[in-house]
């Protein structure tokens, strides 16, 4: 305390950057970064794009069952993903991918599904047919329609993302 009183004002909340390149050589933060980071990506893409394509889908694609589908998709929102870790734990154990990145990875993804369509079913219901027509008129139908829409889809994908993270 009689040291803290001496110092200017500004040296008192300043860490020495001794000390913090001895804290992440010496702990395993850097794995621990490491592993956050492959996780975060490796559910964030996977996620991102199955929810978008699914949900475009469902909004823009009329068939059979269309309702239904979306319904079960639903259906996991009702599901808590604790009541899901005693079965997931048994049936990871006999494959032999415990303590594995798919483990962690693809559960997360799973969980997540549900409510990333339906937030880009609800994006893409209320997405203009005109501008996709617009898109597939163009020179080069995929790439032209896939900029276009992912455009419009970056909020969507900003929500689900940022929804994940939480």
């Amino acid at each position: 305390m009689e040291n803290e009183s001496k110092q200017e004002n500004g040296e008192r909340f300043l860490l020495p950057f001794e000390y913090i390149i001895e804290n992440l050589t010496t702990s395993p933060m850097l794995n621990y970064f490491k592993n956050s980071i492959i996780i975060t990506v490796g559910v964030l893409i996977p996620l991102l794009l199955i929810s978008f394509m699914a949900g475009f889908a469902l909004s823009k694609i009329q068939f059979r069952g269309n309702k239904k589908i979306l319904s079960y998709f639903l259906l996991g929102l009702m599901l808590p993903f604790q009541v899901a870790l005693i079965p997931l734990f048994t049936i990871f154990s006999k494959m032999g991918i415990l303590n594995t990145y798919p483990a962690v990875i693809l559960p997360q993804i799973a969980f997540s599904l549900s409510y990333s369509i339906q937030l880009f079913y609800s994006f893409s219901k209320f997405l203009p047919d005109e501008i996709i027509e617009a898109a597939i008129t163009d020179a080069d139908i995929f790439q032209d329609c896939t900029s276009d829409v992912d455009e419009l889809a970056a909020d969507g994908s900003n929500d689900a993302g940022c929804l994940y993270m939480e």
